[in-house]
């Protein structure tokens, strides 16, 4: 078996990606641009295949090098925490959390206690919002988000993908019914970021759908409440809408589902990635949409 490359070399790869230079990445590491050199020529010769095209001062990564970066996320920072000692966590850190009203009912207010139970030495600011200019260097900040979420200068992490249902509140079914024939333009309620489908796909062939004519929310959440109070019929995530269907205050709407084109998405500075706050957010956060998932596998 071959021997392993170091743990330098892989962090001076893992930089490199990052930075697209190894100059960047031999600043970060306080290693020279020619040590960072040789230890990717290093990793290159052990993998048998070329990891950067060189231009000029810039590098890009090969498709190589992206498999191998994701692959390494996160072996690095499960390292990175085993060394940390209990006695090594400030007695006091900050973490902001900036999110979506919907996002926050959804994953982090219901979990919120276990949270802070675990984690009491961090002091967590929520900010609801929904757009993300940018977050300034060296900002602790996490950014969790709905869609389809890919920044420059920004570590982004895919965390989970959804599914479109829709739902309905038994009062409104009993008086429509489940065939979209017999359902009002007028009560198919919008949010103008998951508008309803013209169509779906089901078990029967092709269902066409009424043109929504509803009331126009910009806040899923929203909409998903004016559901719950008799006012119409949504097309929400099936995350959000769990807790009310699991109480019965919504009922789903026969096989009318999709999966979605997006995704919930992390995002912070790529220098503060391993920062100890955000990775242990961070791992939280994996652990309660992994609990989860079953649950949509099993709808599914």
């Amino acid at each position: 078996m071959k021997r392993l490359p170091s743990l330098q070399t892989l962090q001076a790869f893992e930089a490199s990606v990052r930075h697209g230079s190894f100059t960047g990445a031999a600043d970060e590491l306080h290693l020279t641009q020619g040590a960072i050199s040789r230890h990717i020529q290093k990793l290159e010769n052990w993998l048998g295949e070329p990891l950067f095209e060189r231009l000029g001062p810039r590098i890009r990564a090969t498709t190589a090098a992206e498999r191998l970066k994701q692959s390494l996320k996160e072996p690095l920072q499960g390292l990175y925490q085993a060394l940390k000692s209990p006695s090594q966590l400030p007695s006091k850190d900050s973490l902001y959390l900036s999110t979506l009203v919907s996002i926050a009912q959804t994953w982090i207010l219901p979990h919120l206690s276990d949270f802070k139970g675990r984690f009491p030495h961090i002091d967590l600011t929520i900010a609801t919002d929904y757009q993300l200019i940018s977050i300034p260097p060296a900002s602790k900040i996490v950014a969790l988000r709905f869609g389809n979420f890919d920044h420059k200068g920004l570590f982004c992490e895919e965390l989970l993908q959804e599914e479109m249902v829709a739902v309905a509140s038994a009062s409104w079914l009993e008086r429509y019914g489940q065939d979209p024939v017999s359902w009002p333009a007028g009560e198919l309620l919008i949010h103008h970021a998951s508008p309803w489908p013209t169509s779906l796909k089901t078990g029967s062939g092709l269902l066409r759908l009424p043109v929504a004519k509803g009331v126009r929310f910009n806040d899923a959440y929203l909409c998903l409440q004016a559901a719950q109070q008799g006012l119409g019929i949504a097309w929400a995530r099936y995350q959000m809408a769990r807790p009310a269907l699991d109480n019965g205050d919504l009922r789903l709407v026969g096989s009318l589902r999709q999966k979605s084109n997006r995704s919930y998405w992390l995002a912070c500075r790529e220098e503060l990635q391993n920062d100890l706050a955000i990775g242990l957010f961070r791992q939280w956060l994996r652990e309660v949409m992994q609990a989860n998932t079953n649950r949509i596998n099993t709808f599914s």
